[in-house]
């Protein structure tokens, strides 16, 4: 009965995937890619159920391949869908953070985002692990407008500051992005308000060794984004404070290159 209940699965898959495909198929090759993409998430899906793991990772350059090839928006969702499926099964450990990072190929940043946000560290995740870590580093990677508003959220409240350095050397991937303009607004920000001042090096109203802390721990990964954001190579707060002070109504002009 499981058998057949499997079987059927299947071919309902394959008949899914395959009217979606001749819908979009511009050459006889998209049917015949919609097909091999069904096989292949059964395929995943069998790994995943018998935790084969090195399996799962021999079929990631294949999902990305088809996925990047395939026309049909549906069927390269399913493959999305799949990968999705390895990534929320905790029991797979380190092939979870492979799926993350074979992700970072894939061309459709907008698509990729839907999947990839549930796995996005909380902010009140006091040390993150790995798996989340390596997803932080994926939507970088892929640098999706929709994940802007995550990151820096992650940047500024995370407890866990190395929460906050993976955002920000995400952040720092933005160059290209239309939301590159908000994402300098808010890296300069963050630093001018994270940055100590003062005789007694305090954060603002508050702070102390925490703030001081935290400042140190982060500064430089802040610089380094900045640098990468921009095209400028000041390498150095001071010189990012003072930039911020002169082009604070013209922050576009902070960058070395044409979107």
């Amino acid at each position: 009965m499981g058998s057949r209940t499997a079987s059927n699965a299947f071919a309902a898959t394959v008949l899914l995937l395959c009217i979606a495909g001749r819908a979009h198929a511009a050459d006889p090759a998209e049917e015949a890619r919609a097909r091999e993409a069904a096989n292949l998430i059964t395929k995943i899906e069998g790994f995943v159920a018998a935790k084969k793991k090195p399996d799962i990772e021999r079929a990631l350059p294949r999902l990305v391949k088809l996925h990047n090839e395939l026309k049909s928006a549906t069927v390269r969702a399913k493959l999305l869908k799949a990968a999705a499926g390895v990534m929320s099964k905790d029991e797979l450990g380190a092939t979870r953070t492979a799926v993350a990072t074979a992700l970072t190929k894939v061309n459709d940043p907008k698509a990729a985002w839907k999947e990839l946000k549930r796995f996005v560290p909380s902010v009140k995740v006091t040390a993150a692990g790995p798996f989340p870590l390596s997803v932080v580093q994926t939507v970088g990677a892929l640098a999706p407008a929709a994940a802007v508003p995550t990151l820096l959220g992650l940047m500024s409240k995370a407890k866990d500051a190395n929460v906050s350095r993976y955002a920000i050397q995400a952040l720092g991937k933005y160059g290209w992005s239309k939301q590159r303009v908000r994402v300098l607004q808010e890296l300069l920000s963050y630093l001018k308000k994270l940055r100590p001042g003062g005789t007694n090096a305090k954060q603002g109203k508050g702070g102390g060794a925490a703030a001081r802390e935290r400042y140190n721990f982060l500064r430089q990964t802040l610089v380094v984004a900045l640098d990468e954001l921009t095209g400028q190579k000041f390498a150095d707060i001071d010189k990012w404070l003072a930039a911020y002070k002169e082009h604070k109504k013209k922050l576009p002009k902070l960058f070395t290159f044409e979107r």
